[in-house]
């Protein structure tokens, strides 16, 4: 380690340390994302401070410094809903404790990091909206028919519970965190009869061969979201289409050659110089993006339907990423609300850079707390914001591996 005159050096020197060592080992958009983190909201509070004055810094003023620029910058002006502050304390927290542990190492100084901890998000988290703000946009979603029964979205229960939600109608957005039990009550919006399809992991339509009058009359081995899919699948196709569904059609088409047909309950793809392939000898890659196909031509993947998929990219040839992206993309632009899981770094960002201004892609991770017995959550717009990321975890573990790092 260096020997110093800590007073000698700032902290920003530090930072920007920190953020050479990184510009080798991560990915370029995740080194301009750090040093647009720190150059935003860590420099202008800490940057001219010195290493001998950041050792007696109580830290808990930089936390309240953030909450109170978030709150200042998240108003209601009429009925339009304005944010300017775009940042996620918890994620920024983690990277001031990684810079402050490099500065740690390097030039043998010890900081008090007791303020840093026990950022969660709880009912001490940054309090988003005074509540006349709150009232003032509940109100203003329940008078636009935009949300139905808002008052059911919270019911007392659990004491010792808590809450986290996020609310919007598209053009306005909100969150509120609940020192109680409070949630969507699921029976309050059964009535507001939405289609929805789920797309599961098991590739279901090679084996459709009677199959549903099988599973009418014994008890098959296969829940209901496998059985759903076959039934969606064999439904008949709509008298037409909407142009752009059209458009995603065809892509899928050049794909797979062809197009899918079913007969006496068995699909099969014609190919387009007339050759009927049974669905069960086409790549597994290939047979998912006929369901697509055919969930489209069937009229299910509309405006104000909903999609769940679990693991798109299972079985897919990596090679048709970008096609798959490209569509869902399409298809979210169309009206339809999608919610995907996926293991691929590449597959989730795909769909991070392939979005459009218009398109809104939220990414989720869901992850057990320290002690294994809680369920966490975090949500970004890019999967570098994401922490913990154990998929960006695995990646940069082969990447050293590949590069003997």
């Amino acid at each position: 380690m260096e020997n110093v005159a800590n007073q000698n050096i700032l902290f920003s020197r530090c930072c920007y340390e920190w953020l050479k060592q990184k510009e080798d080992s991560v990915k370029a958009s995740s080194y301009y994302n750090y040093k647009y983190s720190i150059e935003k909201h860590i420099l202008p509070i800490l940057g001219q401070k010195n290493l001998a004055e950041l050792e007696k810094y109580d830290f808990r003023d930089f936390i309240k410094n953030k909450k109170e620029s978030i709150i200042s910058s998240k108003k209601l002006r009429g009925n339009q809903f304005e944010e300017t502050e775009d940042v996620n304390l918890k994620t920024l927290i983690t990277k001031l404790k990684s810079i402050l542990n490099y500065t740690t190492r390097k030039y043998n100084v010890i900081f008090n990091l007791d303020g840093l901890s026990g950022i969660h998000s709880n009912q001490n988290e940054v309090e988003i909206f005074s509540e006349k703000d709150f009232k003032k946009l509940s109100k203003y979603l329940l008078d636009s028919n935009n949300l139905r029964d808002f008052s059911q979205m919270k019911y007392p229960g659990k004491e010792k519970d808590t809450c986290y939600y996020e609310i919007s109608d598209g053009q306005h957005f909100f969150k509120d965190y609940l020192t109680k039990k409070n949630g969507i009550v699921s029976e309050g919006w059964k009535g507001l009869n939405i289609q929805s399809v789920f797309i599961p992991t098991t590739e279901m339509l090679s084996h459709s061969k009677g199959f549903l009058a099988m599973n009418q009359k014994y008890n098959m081995p296969f829940d209901e979201t496998q059985i759903d899919i076959i039934v969606n699948a064999s439904l008949p196709e709509t008298k037409k289409v909407s142009q752009s569904c059209e458009i995603i059609l065809k892509e899928i088409s050049d794909v797979i050659n062809g197009k899918v047909v079913q007969e006496d309950d068995t699909f099969y793809i014609v190919k387009n110089d007339g050759r009927k392939i049974d669905f069960s000898l086409e790549a597994e890659g290939m047979r998912k993006l006929g369901l697509l196909w055919k969930l489209i031509r069937n009229g299910l993947l509309e405006k104000d339907s909903v999609l769940l998929w679990d693991e798109p990219e299972a079985n897919l040839n990596p090679e048709l990423y970008p096609l798959v992206a490209n569509i869902l993309l399409a298809l979210q632009k169309n009206g339809m609300q999608i919610f995907l899981a996926t293991h691929s770094y590449n597959f989730a960002k795909y769909l991070e850079i392939r979005r459009t201004e218009k398109e809104q892609v939220l990414i989720h991770n869901l992850y057990r707390n320290d002690l294994g017995k809680e369920i966490m959550s975090v949500s970004a717009y890019k999967m570098e914001d994401l922490e913990p990321n154990h998929i960006m975890m695995a990646d940069n573990q082969l990447l050293d591996e590949v590069y003997n790092m």
